[in-house]
């Protein structure tokens, strides 16, 4: 059982101090607001984690306090729009979370010479600064250059391939002197060797980002 929604009259008091700018009134519209927000979204979101399911409703009651006049109390109750709002940051966590987990697992097969311009120049709507965005704070270029101390000099190979949406098996096992094997083993070692990358930039995007 969740907690009890307060009375419309106490909400809009909570709204006009708010506006008022009175001290404690925001503190206060967080102890009853936080916890109801939290629970109306896990009722609607079960599978997401509870950490995530707060971080949003804290988010959504600081936007609030900032942008307190967007909120119109002649169309609904003051917690109605705040679930309302919850539930829309919610979604759109939950659809960055999966824009982001498919541009880094599948790196390898996304087709970024359609994304890059003529010339490898970055171009800041390509999907490939989606995931610099999320896990660095660079530059395509940037993070070419900053790759030097990162990846030996075959990755570095082996990555331009993958951006220049290089997809058959036979130009890897070239640039890694794998010619020598059978085409079945030929493809599991370039596979390894781009999970392997793969995770390298992981970590590499990762640390930047915590720099």
């Amino acid at each position: 059982m969740g907690p009890d929604e307060p009375s419309r009259v106490k909400q809009d008091r909570y709204h006009q101090r708010i506006l008022d700018k009175e001290t404690t009134a925001f503190a206060e519209l967080c102890d009853v607001a936080l916890p109801y927000l939290i629970s109306y979204l896990k009722k609607c979101f079960p599978q997401i984690e509870l950490h995530l399911q707060e971080t949003v409703a804290i988010d959504c009651l600081l936007e609030y306090k900032l942008n307190p006049h967007t909120y119109d109390p002649a169309k609904a109750p003051l917690l109605a729009y705040l679930k309302m709002a919850a539930r829309m940051d919610m979604l759109n966590a939950i659809d960055k979370e999966k824009r982001r987990e498919r541009h880094l697992s599948s790196l390898d097969e996304y087709p970024y010479s359609d994304q890059l311009p003529e010339g490898g120049t970055p171009d800041e709507h390509i999907p490939f600064d989606d995931w610099l965005q999320d896990h660095t704070q660079l530059s395509v270029s940037e993070l070419l250059d900053g790759l030097d101390n990162f990846l030996d000099a075959t990755e570095k190979k082996v990555l331009l391939l993958m951006l220049e949406g290089v997809r058959e098996s036979d130009q890897y096992a070239g640039t890694l002197k794998l010619s020598q094997l059978d085409e079945k083993s030929r493809r599991e070692e370039v596979k390894r060797v781009k999970d392997r990358l793969i995770k390298k930039l992981r970590r590499y995007g990762k640390t930047i980002k915590n720099t």
